[in-house]
Protein backbone atom coordinates (compact mmCIF):
# COMPACT_ATOMS: atom_id res chain seq x y z
CA UNK A 1 0.00 0.00 0.00
CA UNK A 2 1.15 3.45 -0.88
CA UNK A 3 2.17 5.93 1.65
CA UNK A 4 -0.32 7.98 0.52
CA UNK A 5 -3.30 5.58 0.40
CA UNK A 6 -2.59 4.98 3.88
CA UNK A 7 -2.72 7.61 5.44
CA UNK A 8 -6.45 8.72 3.77
CA UNK A 9 -7.21 5.24 5.32
CA UNK A 10 -6.05 5.90 8.43
CA UNK A 11 -8.54 6.82 11.67
CA UNK A 12 -6.57 8.45 14.08
CA UNK A 13 17.60 -24.35 16.60
CA UNK A 14 17.53 -27.12 19.05
CA UNK A 15 14.48 -29.22 19.65
CA UNK A 16 13.01 -27.81 22.39
CA UNK A 17 13.35 -30.15 25.57
CA UNK A 18 10.69 -31.89 27.71
CA UNK A 19 9.55 -29.80 30.65
CA UNK A 20 6.59 -29.30 33.05
CA UNK A 21 4.30 -27.41 31.89
CA UNK A 22 0.30 -26.64 32.24
CA UNK A 23 -2.22 -28.14 29.62
CA UNK A 24 -5.47 -28.16 29.81
CA UNK A 25 -5.70 -28.86 26.08
CA UNK A 26 -2.88 -31.19 25.30
CA UNK A 27 -0.08 -29.44 23.13
CA UNK A 28 3.09 -31.61 24.58
CA UNK A 29 3.32 -33.44 21.03
CA UNK A 30 3.79 -30.15 19.34
CA UNK A 31 6.50 -28.57 21.68
CA UNK A 32 8.65 -31.25 21.86
CA UNK A 33 9.21 -31.68 17.77
CA UNK A 34 8.60 -27.60 17.08
CA UNK A 35 11.83 -27.00 15.53
CA UNK A 36 13.17 -24.46 18.57
CA UNK A 37 11.39 -23.01 21.40
CA UNK A 38 7.84 -21.72 21.96
CA UNK A 39 6.44 -20.17 24.77
CA UNK A 40 2.39 -20.51 25.50
CA UNK A 41 0.11 -18.65 27.16
CA UNK A 42 -3.95 -19.36 26.42
CA UNK A 43 -6.87 -18.06 28.54
CA UNK A 44 -10.22 -17.27 28.11
CA UNK A 45 -11.95 -14.09 29.84
CA UNK A 46 -13.22 -16.07 32.59
CA UNK A 47 -11.81 -16.45 36.42
CA UNK A 48 -10.64 -19.93 35.60
CA UNK A 49 -6.90 -20.77 35.35
CA UNK A 50 -4.94 -20.34 31.63
CA UNK A 51 -5.53 -23.52 29.57
CA UNK A 52 -2.19 -23.78 28.21
CA UNK A 53 0.99 -22.20 30.06
CA UNK A 54 4.84 -23.46 28.37
CA UNK A 55 7.53 -21.58 29.63
CA UNK A 56 4.87 -18.76 30.10
CA UNK A 57 7.24 -16.38 32.27
CA UNK A 58 10.37 -17.31 30.20
CA UNK A 59 11.88 -14.51 28.60
CA UNK A 60 11.81 -14.03 25.36
CA UNK A 61 13.07 -11.47 22.76
CA UNK A 62 10.01 -9.16 22.35
CA UNK A 63 10.60 -8.57 18.51
CA UNK A 64 7.34 -6.25 17.74
CA UNK A 65 4.78 -7.26 19.61
CA UNK A 66 6.49 -4.81 22.00
CA UNK A 67 4.37 -2.36 20.13
CA UNK A 68 1.49 -3.46 22.06
CA UNK A 69 2.75 -0.91 25.19
CA UNK A 70 3.78 1.75 23.26
CA UNK A 71 0.44 1.63 21.39
CA UNK A 72 -0.96 1.60 25.24
CA UNK A 73 1.09 4.51 26.15
CA UNK A 74 -0.39 6.60 23.24
CA UNK A 75 -4.25 5.86 24.21
CA UNK A 76 -3.31 6.42 28.00
CA UNK A 77 -2.17 10.07 26.80
CA UNK A 78 -5.06 10.26 24.96
CA UNK A 79 -7.06 9.96 27.69
CA UNK A 80 -5.15 12.20 29.71
CA UNK A 81 -4.94 14.93 27.09
CA UNK A 82 -1.82 14.63 26.90
CA UNK A 83 -1.36 14.04 23.52
CA UNK A 84 -3.66 13.03 21.11
CA UNK A 85 -4.16 11.68 17.42
CA UNK A 86 -4.43 14.73 15.32
CA UNK A 87 -0.74 15.98 17.26
CA UNK A 88 1.93 15.89 14.52
CA UNK A 89 5.93 15.08 15.74
CA UNK A 90 8.66 15.25 13.93
CA UNK A 91 11.12 12.20 13.26
CA UNK A 92 14.24 12.53 14.32
CA UNK A 93 17.40 11.15 12.89
CA UNK A 94 17.58 8.29 15.09
CA UNK A 95 14.00 7.44 14.18
CA UNK A 96 14.85 6.82 10.35
CA UNK A 97 15.49 2.70 9.85
CA UNK A 98 14.52 0.08 7.60
CA UNK A 99 11.53 -2.07 7.98
CA UNK A 100 8.83 0.75 7.30
CA UNK A 101 6.61 -0.40 5.07
CA UNK A 102 4.52 3.03 5.48
CA UNK A 103 6.93 6.03 6.03
CA UNK A 104 9.94 4.45 4.52
CA UNK A 105 10.19 7.03 2.13
CA UNK A 106 10.10 9.24 5.25
CA UNK A 107 13.71 11.39 6.37
CA UNK A 108 14.16 13.38 9.51
CA UNK A 109 12.54 16.70 10.12
CA UNK A 110 9.03 15.27 8.32
CA UNK A 111 6.22 15.55 10.75
CA UNK A 112 3.28 12.59 10.89
CA UNK A 113 0.42 12.46 13.26
CA UNK A 114 0.07 10.36 16.85
CA UNK A 115 -2.60 8.56 15.04
CA UNK A 116 -1.18 7.66 11.93
CA UNK A 117 1.51 6.57 13.41
CA UNK A 118 0.21 4.40 15.82
CA UNK A 119 -1.88 2.33 13.07
CA UNK A 120 1.22 1.99 10.93
CA UNK A 121 3.47 0.39 14.27
CA UNK A 122 0.39 -2.08 14.75
CA UNK A 123 -1.22 -2.83 11.80
CA UNK A 124 2.34 -2.79 8.98
CA UNK A 125 4.69 -2.53 12.06
CA UNK A 126 6.51 0.30 11.17
CA UNK A 127 9.42 0.68 12.13
CA UNK A 128 9.74 4.38 11.72
CA UNK A 129 6.27 4.97 13.42
CA UNK A 130 7.59 3.03 16.28
CA UNK A 131 10.71 5.09 16.47
CA UNK A 132 8.75 8.10 16.81
CA UNK A 133 6.34 7.29 18.70
CA UNK A 134 9.40 5.88 21.37
CA UNK A 135 11.25 9.28 20.80
CA UNK A 136 7.75 11.43 21.34
CA UNK A 137 6.91 9.09 24.69
CA UNK A 138 10.13 8.29 26.37
CA UNK A 139 11.55 5.19 27.53
CA UNK A 140 10.73 5.75 31.02
CA UNK A 141 6.80 6.45 30.03
CA UNK A 142 6.35 3.61 28.02
CA UNK A 143 8.34 0.90 30.82
CA UNK A 144 5.94 2.67 33.61
CA UNK A 145 2.87 1.86 31.24
CA UNK A 146 4.59 -1.59 31.36
CA UNK A 147 4.70 -2.02 34.99
CA UNK A 148 1.04 -0.37 35.42
CA UNK A 149 -0.43 -3.12 33.35
CA UNK A 150 1.15 -5.75 35.63
CA UNK A 151 3.61 -6.85 32.67
CA UNK A 152 7.27 -7.71 35.25
CA UNK A 153 9.36 -9.29 33.11
CA UNK A 154 8.97 -7.34 30.14
CA UNK A 155 11.01 -4.01 28.86
CA UNK A 156 11.90 -1.47 26.28
CA UNK A 157 15.22 -0.77 25.80
CA UNK A 158 16.07 0.29 22.22
CA UNK A 159 14.64 1.64 19.18
CA UNK A 160 13.74 -0.70 16.37
CA UNK A 161 15.98 -1.33 13.58
CA UNK A 162 16.12 -3.45 10.06
CA UNK A 163 19.36 -5.21 11.13
CA UNK A 164 19.44 -6.16 14.64
CA UNK A 165 23.28 -6.63 16.03
CA UNK A 166 23.28 -9.87 17.93
CA UNK A 167 24.60 -8.41 21.02
CA UNK A 168 21.36 -6.29 21.01
CA UNK A 169 18.05 -8.59 20.15
CA UNK A 170 17.81 -9.63 23.44
CA UNK A 171 17.10 -5.98 25.23
CA UNK A 172 13.79 -5.32 24.34
CA UNK A 173 12.02 -8.42 26.19
CA UNK A 174 8.73 -10.04 27.56
CA UNK A 175 7.47 -13.02 28.56
CA UNK A 176 4.25 -15.41 27.07
CA UNK A 177 1.74 -14.45 30.18
CA UNK A 178 3.18 -10.68 30.46
CA UNK A 179 1.45 -10.38 27.03
CA UNK A 180 -1.16 -11.87 26.90
CA UNK A 181 -2.04 -10.32 30.94
CA UNK A 182 -1.86 -6.98 28.17
CA UNK A 183 -4.53 -8.51 26.21
CA UNK A 184 -6.73 -10.11 28.49
CA UNK A 185 -7.12 -6.50 30.47
CA UNK A 186 -7.62 -4.89 26.95
CA UNK A 187 -10.03 -7.50 25.76
CA UNK A 188 -11.65 -7.50 29.20
CA UNK A 189 -11.92 -3.76 29.39
CA UNK A 190 -13.77 -3.49 26.60
CA UNK A 191 -16.01 -6.60 26.73
CA UNK A 192 -16.88 -5.67 30.21
CA UNK A 193 -17.36 -1.53 29.55
CA UNK A 194 -15.25 -1.31 32.53
CA UNK A 195 -11.46 0.91 33.24
CA UNK A 196 -8.66 -2.12 33.08
CA UNK A 197 -5.21 -0.80 31.66
CA UNK A 198 -7.13 2.16 29.50
CA UNK A 199 -10.78 2.88 29.52
CA UNK A 200 -13.41 0.95 28.07
CA UNK A 201 -13.18 3.31 24.96
CA UNK A 202 -9.35 3.26 24.50
CA UNK A 203 -9.54 -0.81 24.87
CA UNK A 204 -12.14 -0.76 21.67
CA UNK A 205 -9.99 1.21 19.63
CA UNK A 206 -6.54 -0.82 20.33
CA UNK A 207 -8.72 -4.13 19.37
CA UNK A 208 -9.94 -2.06 16.28
CA UNK A 209 -6.27 -1.01 15.51
CA UNK A 210 -5.64 -4.39 15.65
CA UNK A 211 -8.26 -6.06 13.86
CA UNK A 212 -6.70 -4.38 10.51
CA UNK A 213 -3.41 -6.39 11.04
CA UNK A 214 -1.61 -6.88 7.59
CA UNK A 215 0.61 -10.13 9.00
CA UNK A 216 -1.79 -13.23 9.70
CA UNK A 217 0.26 -16.15 8.36
CA UNK A 218 0.40 -17.73 12.40
CA UNK A 219 -2.74 -17.59 14.52
CA UNK A 220 -5.13 -16.23 12.03
CA UNK A 221 -3.80 -19.09 9.24
CA UNK A 222 -4.34 -21.85 12.79
CA UNK A 223 -7.50 -20.46 13.44
CA UNK A 224 -9.94 -22.14 10.53
CA UNK A 225 -13.34 -20.72 11.58
CA UNK A 226 -14.31 -17.31 10.38
CA UNK A 227 -14.30 -15.27 13.00
CA UNK A 228 -12.10 -11.77 13.88
CA UNK A 229 -8.27 -12.09 15.39
CA UNK A 230 -6.79 -8.85 16.70
CA UNK A 231 -2.89 -9.81 16.39
CA UNK A 232 0.21 -8.37 16.60
CA UNK A 233 3.00 -10.32 15.18
CA UNK A 234 6.76 -10.40 15.89
CA UNK A 235 10.21 -11.26 13.96
CA UNK A 236 13.84 -11.05 14.51
CA UNK A 237 16.47 -13.39 12.69
CA UNK A 238 15.67 -16.33 14.94
CA UNK A 239 12.11 -15.72 15.85
CA UNK A 240 8.81 -15.92 14.60
CA UNK A 241 6.06 -14.81 17.59
CA UNK A 242 2.50 -13.57 17.39
CA UNK A 243 0.01 -12.42 20.12
CA UNK A 244 -4.31 -12.77 19.42
CA UNK A 245 -7.40 -11.89 20.72
CA UNK A 246 -9.54 -14.62 18.79
CA UNK A 247 -12.86 -13.00 18.26
CA UNK A 248 -12.49 -10.12 20.47
CA UNK A 249 -16.11 -9.27 21.99
CA UNK A 250 -18.07 -12.29 21.38
CA UNK A 251 -19.22 -14.89 23.63
CA UNK A 252 -16.48 -16.74 23.84
CA UNK A 253 -13.27 -14.62 23.20
CA UNK A 254 -9.83 -15.69 24.15
CA UNK A 255 -6.15 -14.46 24.04
CA UNK A 256 -3.53 -16.92 22.93
CA UNK A 257 0.23 -15.80 22.92
CA UNK A 258 2.62 -17.39 21.36
CA UNK A 259 6.53 -16.63 21.67
CA UNK A 260 9.42 -18.22 19.42
CA UNK A 261 13.25 -18.52 20.00
CA UNK A 262 16.07 -20.35 18.51
CA UNK A 263 14.18 -21.33 15.54
CA UNK A 264 16.32 -24.06 13.22
CA UNK A 265 13.98 -22.61 9.86
CA UNK A 266 12.54 -19.57 10.35
CA UNK A 267 10.87 -19.37 7.17
CA UNK A 268 9.18 -22.43 8.17
CA UNK A 269 8.36 -21.14 10.98
CA UNK A 270 5.15 -19.69 10.39
CA UNK A 271 3.20 -22.78 9.35
CA UNK A 272 4.45 -24.50 13.03
CA UNK A 273 3.57 -21.39 14.71
CA UNK A 274 0.08 -21.60 12.93
CA UNK A 275 -0.07 -25.63 13.23
CA UNK A 276 -0.10 -24.67 17.46
CA UNK A 277 -2.55 -22.15 17.21
CA UNK A 278 -5.14 -24.67 14.72
CA UNK A 279 -4.60 -27.12 18.03
CA UNK A 280 -5.34 -24.86 20.68
CA UNK A 281 -8.58 -23.32 18.82
CA UNK A 282 -9.86 -26.37 17.71
CA UNK A 283 -10.37 -27.41 21.57
CA UNK A 284 -11.53 -24.06 22.02
CA UNK A 285 -14.26 -24.74 18.91
CA UNK A 286 -15.23 -28.46 20.90
CA UNK A 287 -15.59 -26.27 24.62
CA UNK A 288 -17.78 -23.61 23.13
CA UNK A 289 -19.84 -25.67 21.09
Amino acid sequence: MHRSAFIAGSGAAIAAPRLARAQTIPVADLVDRFPGIIGIYCRTLTSAPPLVTVRANEVFAAASIIKLPIMLTAYRAYERKTASPEEYVTLLPGDITEGAPILGDAHSGERWPIGVLVNAMIRYSDNIASNALISHFGFTAINETIRSAGMTKTLLARHFAGEVPPGRRNLNVTTPQDIGVLLYEIERGAHEGIPTVASPASCRAMIQTMLGQEYREMIPAGVKRHVPIANKTGELDNVRSDAAIVDPLSDAPYILVLLTRDLDYPGLAYGEVAEVAERIDNAMRRTTR
